[in-house]
């Protein structure tokens, strides 16, 4: 006796797959050719991981030379196991695998690291792809997961799952959760659970349990590890009730963020800092115009109303920003994921270019240069400026930042009030 297994319940329903159209786009995407380091960087790598990781690097090495089977993978792990350094091995050893095959070409996509915040399947039309990587795979959702599956295979022209293309996931699910809508092993509604999540069952769970990023500090590593998993212990509440300090004995540490509990907090000892520093300054304010047609009455009504709103209700464009050069800074808007240049990258304002304003002649920071902590974030926005940088002694290093545009979301139905503002914050304080 046949049986036939249908999976029920993809609320998002996916209406290209539902009338068997085989979608594809002539749409050419810019996509960075893969960085292979130096290496002398890579051997220290190699060098550098545990026994786990090692063995599971050589076992993905030994399934892509032999070629002849796809396959599944989940990493799992808490924080500070290094996920992250282990796939960024994996990553390296599969770029210099394929480009040392004869006639191979080094500027061709066979493997493309990908997290849920960037772009995942809609970049691989047209490569020669054999293996995708997932990061953050705890951010993923149940719906995300079906559609990149129903996407490679729409692409790749086949029933296989994800196209015939491996996959390797990675993350822990004791982090942040996908936004609306399930994590990947739960089910839309009940109705799914009457059968299996096929694509979840095919994955094999390898699992990394020695703590790297703080193996020089294994107890504080173990109560980071316990407050994730909620068992903290006595000692790891005293440990960590040690490293308290109140707001009146707080010592500027200069390569050292603050974490306070609110945002007020955070506000006044970032005001602190910045006026500590004996540093050029400026301030830059948000400009804010509405577009559409109507009293300007109502329009001035509008504009007022936008300027109390918070940050997080301006998509991360504050009303005013103090810059102080040498104080630190976080991006707050999604300006250039391919470049880095994403919401959470932190660095040191280094200088402050300034321009005229039209209407009333004022002058007014137009660009700042920030040095990120990460070398290659920035790395295209740097080049776009190499021909500038030279002439005015600028260190090859920064990167030039300039004012955005994000449309505010308005209770009025005429108005859209779009607001110009640098995407940063000071970040002395989180």
């Amino acid at each position: 006796m046949n049986f036939s297994f249908y999976e029920i319940g993809n609320n998002e329903g996916d209406i290209f797959v539902e009338m068997g159209i085989n979608t594809r786009t002539e749409k050419i995407e810019h996509f960075n050719v893969p960085e292979i380091i130096p290496d002398t960087e890579y051997q220290r790598m190699m060098r550098s991981l545990n026994y786990s990781q090692r063995k599971y690097t050589l076992n993905v090495m030994n399934l892509i030379k032999n070629g002849d089977k796809q396959f599944f993978h989940c990493i799992n792990g808490g924080a500070g196991v290094g996920k992250s350094t282990l796939i960024k091995a994996v990553y390296q050893s599969i770029l210099r695998f394929y480009n040392s095959l004869p006639g191979s070409n080094p500027d061709s996509i066979r493997a493309a690291l990908c997290a849920p915040i960037g772009k995942t399947a809609a970049l691989i039309d047209g490569m020669t792809l054999q293996l995708l990587i997932i990061d953050k795979i705890s951010m993923v959702g149940f719906t995300m997961f079906q559609h990149v599956d129903a996407r490679l295979q729409q692409i790749m022209r086949t029933k296989k799952p994800f196209g015939g293309i491996s996959v390797i996931v990675l993350g822990d699910f004791n982090q942040l959760r996908p936004v609306g809508d399930k994590y990947i092993f739960q089910f839309n509604n009940s109705y799914n659970a009457l059968v299996d999540n096929p694509l979840r069952s095919m994955f094999e769970l390898f699992e990394l349990t020695e703590i790297m990023r703080q193996k020089d500090d294994k107890s504080f590593a173990i109560a980071l590890s316990n407050i994730a998993k909620g068992t903290m212990t006595l000692e790891d509440i005293n440990l960590l009730k040690s490293r308290i300090v109140s707001t009146e004995n707080l010592e500027m540490i200069e390569d050292a963020i603050m974490i306070f509990r609110s945002n007020a907090e955070v506000d006044a000892y970032n005001t602190k800092v910045l006026v500590s520093l004996n540093t050029e300054g400026a301030t830059a304010n948000a400009y804010d115009f509405c577009v559409g047609d109507g009293l300007a009455s109502i329009k001035e009504k509008v504009l007022s109303n936008v300027k109390n709103l918070k940050t997080a209700e301006t998509y991360g464009l504050p009303l005013k920003i103090d810059l102080k050069v040498g104080a630190k800074y976080m991006m707050t808007v999604n300006s250039d994921t391919e470049d880095g240049l994403v919401n959470g990258a932190c660095g040191k304002l280094v200088m402050i270019d300034y321009g005229k304003l039209q209407k009333t002649n004022e002058t007014v920071p137009c660009r700042i240069w920030i040095k990120f902590n990460e070398e290659k974030t920035g790395r295209k926005a740097r080049v776009n400026f190499h021909n500038v940088m030279p002439n005015r002694n600028i260190d090859s290093s920064l990167t030039p930042i300039e004012p955005v545009i994000r449309q505010i979301n308005t209770k009025s139905t005429n108005f859209k009030v779009e607001r110009k503002q640098f995407p940063i914050v000071p970040c002395e304080a989180m």
